[in-house]
């Protein structure tokens, strides 16, 4: 367990440019589609939130092969759902704003979300779920209740659609994480053989040696 907390801290690491620089991107697209400050707001949220997530996950990194405490789990899990739900919320913006083309890039951004937290955090289940939890209740409430306070049926199709596309998700979420790990096991059946390989080597040339003394005169 240990040892896959320490993979998702260093994916945490190695993200972190990447999600601060969507994060602008996405907030100034936001205000060019549906002006206001809130974009603004959201984004020095989102900095607050990764910047607390950096720390976090810098500790589990350090600590190496000692244990990993339940403390530190749950602050690691509590980091990575706050700040999903902070980094999706800008979709409850979009869709308060009525428009389509704001209500598609609200999804849109939605979708990116669970996608990226699918490929890259799915080592631990805890970690996946409070990373996915908050954009999959975005990606379904906001449909349905659009739908409701609009009176549009069709929202509700747009509900559905986003159900298939998470159960589509999730069947590559399992496939992904069953071919890892046969790969897993296979990179450790191959480095086993290596090690005996290593020690059936020395042992041969301790043997080889002793006997080449023996038969000096």
């Amino acid at each position: 367990m240990q040892k896959q907390y320490a993979r998702v801290a260093a994916i945490r690491a190695r993200e972190v440019k990447t999600r601060v620089g969507f994060a602008i991107f996405i907030a100034v697209t936001v205000w060019a589609l549906a002006p206001s400050h809130w974009p603004f707001v959201w984004l020095g949220l989102v900095g607050v939130g990764q910047a607390i997530d950096a720390a976090i996950f810098a500790g589990i990194r350090k600590l190496g092969d000692r244990p990993l405490s339940r403390r530190r789990k749950f602050a690691a899990c509590a980091s990575l759902f706050a700040n999903s739900v902070i980094y999706s919320s800008i979709a409850v913006h979009l869709w308060a704003s009525g428009e389509g083309a704001e209500m598609v890039f609200g999804a849109v951004l939605i979708a990116g979300a669970l996608l990226h937290v699918t490929i890259h955090l799915y080592h631990v289940r805890e970690v996946l779920v409070s990373a996915a939890a908050p954009p999959v209740l975005y990606f379904l409430a906001l449909p349905i209740a659009h739908g409701v306070l609009t009176d549009q049926p069709t929202d509700f199709l747009v509900a559905i659609g986003c159900l298939l596309y998470m159960t589509h998700l999730v069947v590559a979420a399992r496939q992904n994480s069953h071919t890892n790990r046969i790969i897993q096991a296979a990179n450790d059946r191959a480095q086993e053989g290596r090690r005996r390989a290593e020690v059936g080597s020395a042992g041969k040339a301790d043997f080889l040696a002793g006997v080449s003394h023996q038969d000096r005169p």
